[in-house]
């Protein structure tokens, strides 16, 4: 079963590890692993892809900032036929969106959408990581929320809530919550007409962060995204 893909770090590890990133005798090498990604052998690309989501997985925060610039790169992969690069690839934004300024790479480079479709991907790895990428995506995060039900998302977060895999359920769930509140924001936010009507975006914020406490936690449970369910 899943389990917990990271463990909390002692403070003062991040330039450490940004360092390691770097150093093949310590860690990955992060820009050699993102150039194979295009590489012509599909089993060179899925296998860069795989080790890059192992290091989302275990990543700490000044980690998953670094891998933030790649998200546009990530989101091209999205598209590609081979589901498991796909899969991969979206273990990879899941994690990312953990971090705030992940979120809005994300964002910013349009890649909630295609995010989205995934969670009608037949294959169930692809719906997995998908499901825990949209889940990431929507917490405390009023643009990423709106995106996800301008494209559809609540319909098929619902249908996943049926799926075979707890896993799948829990961040359909979780997704589901953070939606939810979302739009207990926006109704809030209509009833108050007042000289703050202009403030929507951190009003929004603050809701999220203050209400449904029961909804919020059972989002938050969810969040970060289990590596360990292996593909």
């Amino acid at each position: 079963g899943a389990s917990p893909w990271r463990c909390c770090e002692a403070a003062g590890q991040g330039i450490a590890h940004r360092t390691s990133m770097r150093n093949d005798a310590q860690g990955p090498n992060i820009r050699q692993l993102l150039d194979n990604l295009y590489a012509a052998d599909a089993l060179e690309r899925q296998a860069a892809a795989s080790a890059l989501s192992r290091h989302a997985a275990k990543a700490s925060d000044a980690q998953l900032e670094e891998l933030s610039d790649a998200a546009p790169v990530f989101i091209e992969l999205l598209v590609e036929d081979e589901p498991l690069l796909r899969a991969y690839t979206a273990c990879v934004l899941a994690n990312v969106a953990f971090i705030e300024k992940g979120q809005r790479r994300i964002l910013d480079a349009g890649g909630v959408g295609p995010v989205v479709r995934l969670l009608r991907h037949k294959d169930r790895k692809v719906q997995l990581h998908a499901s825990a990428a949209v889940q990431n995506l929507t917490y405390k995060n009023a643009a990423c929320c709106e995106t996800v039900l301008e494209e559809g998302g609540e319909r098929h977060l619902q249908k996943l809530l049926k799926s075979k895999s707890e896993d799948v359920q829990q961040f359909a769930s979780g997704a589901l919550a953070n939606i939810e509140l979302y739009r207990r924001a926006l109704e809030e936010q209509q009833r108050q007409k007042d000289d703050r009507r202009g403030k929507g975006v951190k009003r929004l914020n603050t809701f999220f962060g203050k209400s449904a406490p029961g909804a919020a936690a059972a989002a938050d449970d969810a969040r970060r995204h289990a590596a360990a369910v292996k593909i």
